[in-house]
């Protein structure tokens, strides 16, 4: 039996080009997914807007309500159908512990017993904050926060909650609504350091 034709320099450079094409597509479908998944939340906001001190950006055509007690602002951005909630708060005294009884909570309803704890940092203007994140074995979110330090002295933490299960969309959205966070009269230097331990809970 005759052995085959070694290939041809043509064919090599097809081969190779074809190859090339193959891993191009890959890369643009992972990139086009991501962006649907999670970009489109950049072009869902509405312009910023201002209560009290605190400037931001809501996504847009959900119901908010704002309320300013004792100099600490509460803001509630609900999705209509109510599946997501954004509970911003300005009250430094604020103690994580609920959130992780919560999200505890939740982890157990699904049938999980373990949740594994992911940090990442934001930056913004004149404040450095922390967007934790709780997913389960399977690496699925399950609950996640953030809290931004000004400068000024000024804390806010931003609460995502929804009904279902979470998204890497709605985590998107909770990064994209912390990052244009903004407190009037912050400076805009040097930024404060991340949020430290809270009642011993490290946030």
């Amino acid at each position: 039996m005759p052995l085959p034709a070694p290939p041809t320099p043509q064919r090599r450079l097809i081969r190779t080009i074809l190859l090339w094409l193959l891993l191009a597509f890959t890369v643009a479908g992972a990139a086009l997914l991501t962006h649907l998944r999670t970009g489109r939340w950049q072009a869902g906001l509405q312009e910023p807007t201002t209560f009290g001190p605190i400037e931001v950006r809501l996504p847009k055509g959900w119901q908010v309500t704002s309320r300013n007690r004792n100099g600490n602002m509460r803001i509630t951005a609900r999705e209509p159908g109510g599946r997501n909630v954004l509970t911003i708060t300005s009250d430094a005294s604020f103690d994580p512990t609920e959130f992780f009884t919560r999200s505890e909570e939740i982890a157990l309803s699904m049938g999980e017993r373990e949740l594994v704890r992911h940090d990442e940092k934001v930056d913004v203007p004149g404040g450095k904050g922390t967007i934790i994140h709780l997913v389960d074995a399977h690496d699925n979110p399950i609950a996640s926060i953030a809290q931004v330090r000004f400068a000024s002295g000024q804390t806010v933490t931003v609460d995502s909650q929804n009904t279902g299960q979470r998204t890497p969309a709605d985590e998107a959205l909770l990064f994209y609504v912390t990052q244009s966070l903004r407190i009037h009269g912050s400076p805009a230097g040097t930024p404060a350091q991340p949020p430290a331990n809270t009642d011993g809970v490290d946030i």
